[in-house]
């Protein structure tokens, strides 16, 4: 019988990582529709957007608006470093993460696959991808980084 459970939660776990799956695709190409749609902000919009995020001001406002999306994590992604952002020098445990990006699959593993897309993601953009940190089951950014950052959610 302890098998039989054991087998139910492991497929449970799987067929929760395939959705999250699923739902990465959609993002993605949701993203590429809405990217051909994107409308830029003007200089003076943006330069004020960045000083009202650098106050702390709409970190919260952006989750419950439309997200950026970071690629290969979607909006998860952006609201897994919001997490970390809200709490910088903090170390911020996975399953705080997962609970913030409202991941179906909670796993270390899923937070580690999304943490090495962010880093890559930041990478990309110039930026540099050891700004998030790593500790014992969890992650952080520093203070100095913050404005770095949110200049990066700006830019997606």
């Amino acid at each position: 019988m302890p098998e039989e459970n054991l087998i139910d939660t492991q497929v449970k776990a799987l067929l929760d990582l395939a959705m999250d799956a699923v739902a990465q695709a959609r993002m993605l190409m949701s993203r590429q529709i809405h990217a051909q749609r994107a409308v830029p902000l003007d200089e003076t919009s943006l330069t004020t957007l960045k000083q009202e995020l650098i106050r702390g001001r709409y970190l919260g406002l952006i989750t419950q608006q439309s997200l950026p999306r970071i690629p290969k994590t979607g909006e998860k992604g952006v609201k897994i470093l919001l997490r970390l952002l809200d709490d910088p020098d903090q170390y911020i445990s996975h399953r705080e993460l997962a609970n913030a990006a409202e991941l179906r699959s909670p796993t270390s593993d899923a937070i580690k696959v999304y943490i090495c897309h962010i880093r890559d993601c930041l990478d990309e953009f110039g930026y540099s991808g050891s700004m998030v940190e790593t500790g014992l089951h969890s992650y952080r950014v520093r203070s100095e980084n913050v404005e770095c950052l949110i200049e990066f959610i700006i830019n997606l």
